[in-house]
């Protein structure tokens, strides 16, 4: 009886061992694909859109005056929309009213006397959907283990963002 179970055993323990073997290596696997995808976001849609604000000297907010130059709009559009596929969910919710937003802004720079208050309203939407964005570039950051790129832009855009926030009418 002794020899049977020392038999099973030798069978079931190795067969136990290529399981679990093989379940380590499948969750390995997926972290790391996982945190190669954030990698790629990160680095294709982040990193650019960051390295913008700082080029544009935008470290607490997109200047409402600058954003009426059809120019400087346009970077920010196009870097928001040639990068749609890397934003997290918060930046793809806020996306709708930005879009809207640029196209009232055009609406306006044409003269249409119906979309006056367009540059308030894309001046808010602007630094809202950067907001997001940098904090998702923070968490990006933390789970990658990167230098922060975000650092006190986040900070300066959260209090900007609050003070539009009391300014903005109800």
């Amino acid at each position: 009886m002794d020899s049977n179970i020392a038999q099973l055993s030798s069978f079931v323990v190795p067969v136990i061992s290529i399981l679990f073997s093989y379940y380590l290596g499948v969750i390995s696997q997926k972290k790391g694909f996982s945190r190669k995808i954030q990698k790629e976001r990160y680095v294709k849609a982040y990193v650019p859109y960051i390295t913008r604000l700082y080029k544009g000297f935008a470290f607490d907010q997109l200047n409402k005056n600058s954003l009426e130059k059809f120019d400087y709009r346009t970077i920010f559009f196009e870097l928001i929309n040639d990068n749609l596929q890397y934003w997290g969910n918060n930046t793809l919710s806020i996306y709708h009213d930005f879009y809207v937003g640029y196209l009232d802004m055009l609406e306006h720079m044409d003269g249409n006397e119906d979309f006056v208050a367009a540059p308030d309203e894309f001046h808010f939407v602007m630094n809202k959907i950067t907001l997001s964005i940098l904090e998702e570039a923070t968490k990006l950051e933390d789970e990658l283990s990167l230098p922060r790129l975000t650092g006190q832009l986040l900070t300066n855009y959260r209090e900007s963002m609050s003070e539009l926030r009391k300014s903005r009418p109800q």
